[in-house]
């Protein structure tokens, strides 16, 4: 220890912790040593005994930035990292709270309210350790059934539920985000006019989701029976979104129905197995699997659209309106509609009917079409013996 040395701030992770315990803090008596201690969420499972072995030295003071029940005796400090750049500034605003805190929803709202957070992580364990095998056991229904009213937390923007098993959890109105991974039992947020809505691995009551600010919206492991959409006060059995969605993420068990409404009240009804669709400055594009129906109207450029080839099952019909690029792969499929597109190319896969306004390069390739009617095709890549009737109406 330098000489001249009176105090040593330490900040470190919980799962860190063991690794200074066989450090001599005795023989270092005239430093106050205060270690601030975190807990990172891709870690496994918390030791909150190493805690322990710091009891017997006077020169050592110990902080949390999280809240659990073996830690309340500890005093709290707000976290904050003068390392983290600016892509994880948001993090530090983030109040990490243990599950079987349930039920001390004072002591949250007192600790938001005191520290400025507007972010809350409530986990069970860390992701790492449910890749290990929690999954299984939660699954099984034999996790502890928690309890949290967070009404009262106005401060709140953000809840991310971590492998939780939620007896119920009640969100305030302020929150325009909510994560659920891994999460079991009720959830609430009907009054919530969510922006943001990440869902994995849910089961239990409902949740009932507001869509009319809603900008991202990923779903994934998770039956549709769980979600249910609703757009200015009416309840829809699709999944909704509309013109404000920036991203999205959507992959079900089974082909689900979906809704795009625009702002004018215009809509289309189309069906998939997956919908992702990224509107950004640098993308603006449109993926989905299984597609039957109409998705004219969406405004992307770039559409890629995988069927299916592992069974019989024929596509009643696609409509794409105009766009950059449009990527058929596998599938069968009775009839395709396409507007004005700069590229179209089909790969492994059979149409009955396929219908174009105009595209200046057409490629296919593995593929078979009955039909083909367009008005304009500037450009052909493949064999034209795979198209049994072609009439192309402007030369």
């Amino acid at each position: 220890v330098v000489p001249s040395l009176r105090k040593m701030n330490l900040f470190i992770p919980l799962q860190r912790l063991v690794e200074i315990q066989d450090f001599d803090f005795k023989s270092a008596s005239r430093v106050q040593f205060n270690l601030i201690v975190s807990y990172k969420r891709k870690s496994s499972s918390p030791d909150f005994s190493v805690f322990e072995g710091f009891k017997g030295f006077q020169n050592v003071k110990i902080y949390v930035t999280f809240l659990a029940p073996e830690t309340l005796n500890l005093e709290f400090m707000t976290h904050f990292d003068f390392f983290c750049n600016e892509r994880y500034k948001e993090k530090l605003m983030q109040l990490t709270v243990f599950y079987n805190l349930g039920g001390k929803s004072e002591l949250i709202k007192n600790t938001i309210e005191k520290c400025f957070y507007d972010d809350l992580l409530v986990l069970h364990v860390g992701e790492t350790y449910i890749l290990k095998g929690v999954k299984d056991a939660f699954l099984a229904d034999t996790f502890q059934k928690v309890y949290f009213d967070l009404q009262s937390c106005e401060f709140l923007k953000s809840i991310f539920l971590l492998n939780v098993n939620c007896e119920k959890l009640i969100a305030p109105k302020s929150v325009t985000k909510m994560k659920i991974y891994m999460v079991k039992g009720c959830v609430k947020f009907d009054e919530c006019l969510l922006e943001v809505i990440k869902i994995n691995h849910y089961s239990g009551t409902p949740l009932l989701i507001n869509t009319d600010n809603l900008r991202v919206n990923k779903f994934e492991s998770t039956s549709s029976s769980m979600l249910k959409f609703y757009l200015k006060g009416i309840l829809y059995e699709e999944v909704i979104f509309t013109e404000k969605v920036q991203e999205t993420k959507c992959w079900f068990p089974e082909p689900r129905k979906f809704k795009y409404v625009k702002e004018n009240g215009e809509c289309t009804v189309f069906k998939a197995l997956c919908v992702c669709i990224n509107r950004t400055k640098e993308f603006n594009s449109m993926y989905t699997r299984k597609l039957e129906g109409d998705v004219s109207i969406i405004p992307c450029t770039e559409f890629s659209n995988e069927g299916d080839y592992t069974t019989n099952t024929v596509a009643e019909k696609l409509k794409f309106g105009d766009g950059k690029s449009l990527k058929i792969r596998e599938g069968k499929y009775k009839e395709i509609e396409i507007g004005n597109f700069v590229d179209f190319d089909i790969n492994r896969a059979e149409v009955e009917i396929l219908k174009i306004e105009k595209v200046n390069h057409f490629s296919f390739y593995n593929s078979q079409i009955e039909v083909l009617t367009a008005k304009n095709i500037d450009e052909f890549s493949g064999d034209k013996r795979f198209i049994k009737k072609l009439e192309i109406l402007e030369k």
